[in-house]
């Protein structure tokens, strides 16, 4: 799974990076990226239920925190994690942004 969410966002970078990227192509592929990261969050026991039958097939147990739970934030409640999911995302764009500019002066 992470290499999968890491492909997606060194491809971003790579185009981001790319001298003859115009600034719409950069601004696609980081929203695409953006709704790459928000259907991995809002579907992730699908995820989740995916890796652990990887897992299983290859043989590898799957340890989960005392009292099972996934979510190991289990004292936040969801409306503060989308809203930290969506700093860290405002974040991300603002780097980005900055990487952008740097590169076309």
């Amino acid at each position: 799974m992470w290499f999968k969410i890491l492909t997606r966002i060194d491809t971003c970078m790579k185009v981001i990076q790319a001298r003859q990227a115009t600034l719409d192509t950069e601004v696609g592929y980081i929203q695409e990226l953006l709704k790459y990261l928000a259907e991995l969050q809002n579907n992730w026991q699908a995820v989740w239920n995916k890796v652990a039958t990887v897992a299983s097939n290859l043989g590898i147990e799957i340890k989960l925190p005392p009292g099972g739970s996934l979510d190991l934030r289990r004292n936040v409640s969801a409306e503060k994690r989308k809203k930290a999911f969506k700093k860290h995302i405002a974040e991300l764009l603002y780097s980005l942004l900055l990487l952008i500019i740097s590169l076309e002066d």
